[in-house]
């Protein structure tokens, strides 16, 4: 109809892992006018696509239940779900008695490149010394890394239950 207008959305969807950069989408409009010729005309769009970096943990919390001088060993994995690799990623115990009273080993510590799409199994060992009062510790283990000075920090809460020994 004359000097109407019609609005149509589209929806784009970036497919994870999408190197970053400019890429092009082309339209193709048709239509036909009132007095029946039809018109077709092109347009393009730019879409920049931004560096992401990302990782994620499988869960949400890391808990362990050990008794007095014994070792107990959990694992967790990391992913890189961003679409540009992560450097210099280090896992590590931060804060917390979970962190501070008990001998906590992390293998692998440290991942240098971690490529989008990329799990790494983290196997986590700990161990109670022999005399220490039952109770529940917590601390924080922390995940980071860096792309291109953009700081990635990933949070994950330690749980470490020391039950009655009735030994």
């Amino acid at each position: 109809l004359k000097q109407e207008n019609y609005v149509e959305q589209s929806l784009v969807t970036i497919p994870q892992g999408l190197a970053p950069g400019l890429y092009n989408i082309t339209f193709d409009l048709n239509w036909t006018n009132l007095d029946g010729t039809d018109i077709v005309t092109v347009d393009n769009v730019t879409i920049n696509v931004l560096a992401n970096p990302q990782i994620e943990i499988d869960r949400n919390s890391l808990n362990f239940t050990v008794m007095n001088e014994q070792n107990g060993t959990k694992n967790f994995t990391i992913s890189s779900v961003g679409n540009v690799q992560v450097n210099n990623v280090s896992i590590f115990c931060i804060s917390g008695t979970a962190c501070t009273d008990f001998d906590m080993k992390i293998s692998p510590s440290q991942v240098l490149l971690f490529f989008p799409g990329t799990i790494t199994e983290i196997i986590v060992n700990t161990s109670v010394p022999e005399v220490y009062q039952t109770g529940l510790y917590n601390g924080t283990m922390l995940i980071n890394g860096t792309y291109q000075g953009q700081i990635v920090n990933i949070t994950m809460p330690v749980w470490m239950r020391v039950p009655i020994n009735t030994t």
